[in-house]
């Protein structure tokens, strides 16, 4: 019985952990973003992104949401950030047409379907996971642009744009770990001086 009451205890343990260690924030963020993301085509259309080019507006909170998507699959696994992607369509619904969240849905599944198809049979040959993501990302592109205006005149600059929104989101998430890396190493280096101190004092 003692044994048995043991085992439930160091499960729940188990499972407190695990709990803690989901990255909920990063799901939650995810979904935000694709929210924004569609609500931001709605409202303000077609922005200008540099150089002559213009692209939807949706262009800046997709680059992070790529970023997020990335850790998001490594941490809790697709079946996560799929169910996270069709909530936060759900919810786009409240905030734009369905002709938008519908284009973002598709661009959004097409990639999420080729990711699934590469690292199931091409995984023995990586440099073909790396073109077959490479050559995902117009094709999306072009989905989305098509159906959500119509024309693929502002193709460019979407590309372009989500250029920008996964640089920023890059630099932010190294700067993010460099920090907490400073920070660690910071308190371990105190934690070494508090104890050679105690140690001196301690010393006869």
């Amino acid at each position: 019985m003692h044994l048995d009451t043991s085992l439930a205890r160091t499960r729940i343990r188990r499972s407190a952990t695990a709990a803690a260690r989901f990255p909920w924030a990063q799901l939650t963020g995810y979904g935000a973003l694709i929210v924004i993301a569609n609500g931001l085509t709605g409202y303000l259309g077609p922005i200008a992104v540099g150089f002559g080019l213009l692209s939807p507006a949706a262009v800046y909170a997709i680059g992070p949401a790529i970023i997020l998507r990335a850790s998001i699959l490594r941490r809790a696994g697709r079946a996560s950030a799929l169910v996270t992607l069709m909530l936060a369509n759900a919810v786009s619904l409240l905030v734009a047409e369905v002709r938008i969240v519908g284009a973002l849905s598709l661009s959004f599944a097409m990639t999420e379907a080729v990711d699934y198809l590469s690292s199931r049979y091409l995984q023995p040959y990586r440099e073909w996971i790396v073109v077959a993501k490479v050559g995902m990302l117009p094709a999306e592109s072009a989905v989305f642009i098509s159906i959500a205006f119509g024309s693929l005149s502002i193709m460019p600059g979407y590309i372009l744009g989500k250029i920008y929104g996964v640089a920023f989101a890059l630099s932010w998430a190294y700067g993010r770990r460099t920090l907490r890396r400073r920070g660690v190493a910071a308190a371990r280096q105190e934690g070494s001086s508090n104890r050679g101190d105690a140690s001196r004092e301690q010393a006869p």
